[in-house]
């Protein structure tokens, strides 16, 4: 897979977020994910430890979901879990791994933002 996509989004508090995103290679056809899971972290910078939210294609009720063959993630995140959150900007990372992070890849970079809502 190449250098990492930039993707700049912003979270509209509490609202659903859900986004899909299909990962390509060189000659535009989807890259199958097959044994493939997804992590997505997001902290006010970098350097920080403290993360603003963490989204995970594993676990109890996943954020993210693959589909091997199609190259295509979905991002699907409640209203509640964005009501909750609390913070300006911030800078996030998607990374694709295998399992023992045998194989780690990072296919998107770029700039967080909250909107906050007045209604509850």
């Amino acid at each position: 897979m190449a250098a990492p996509g930039k993707w700049d989004f912003t979270i509209i508090q509490g609202s659903s977020f859900n986004r899909t995103l299909v990962i390509r290679n060189g000659i535009d056809a989807p890259v199958d994910l097959t044994g493939y899971e997804a992590r997505m972290k997001a902290k006010e910078l970098v350097s920080d430890t403290t993360e603003l939210f963490e989204w995970l294609s594993t676990g109890v009720s996943p954020e993210i979901t693959i589909t091997p063959g199609t190259g295509i993630i979905a991002i699907t995140v409640a209203p509640a879990a964005t009501a909750l959150m609390d913070f300006d900007t911030g800078v996030h990372d998607l990374e694709l791994y295998t399992a023992g992070d045998a194989d780690v890849v990072r296919v998107l970079e770029g700039n967080v933002a909250l909107s906050k809502g007045v209604t509850d």
